[in-house]
């Protein structure tokens, strides 16, 4: 299971991961099944991933994300990160991918922006 905790405030799904789940070719195909799982199912417009338990994200992380955005948009969704570490935002800035996604400091924050 890549979903640590899930739980939906404001009508919004959060996604919880950890480290784990972006490490290996299964974990982030099932991560990227349950993000697509919320937007086809449920009909969500916004979706927050959670990372606040991850410390390091790799290419095929980032590729991951790629595609949910990819498939969120087709779907007129939008996926939103927040809890970044140090870490990880400086590789979001570094690649861009903060103008692709909204990012936010935690999920009350992300809640708000939605």
């Amino acid at each position: 299971m890549t979903i640590i905790n899930h739980s939906t405030r404001a009508d919004v799904p959060v996604i919880i991961i950890d480290q784990g789940r972006l490490a290996d070719s299964l974990g982030l195909q099932e991560l990227y099944e349950d993000l697509v799982e919320e937007v086809d199912s449920g009909q969500r417009e916004n979706v927050v991933l959670d990372f606040r338990l991850v410390d390091t994200v790799t290419l095929p992380g980032l590729s991951m994300l790629i595609r949910a955005k990819n498939k969120f948009d087709e779907k007129g969704a939008t996926l939103h990160l927040c809890g970044l570490a140090p870490n990880v935002a400086e590789v979001i800035q570094a690649t861009a991918f903060h103008l692709l996604f909204p990012v936010h400091d935690d999920v009350e924050t992300a809640l708000q922006a939605i």
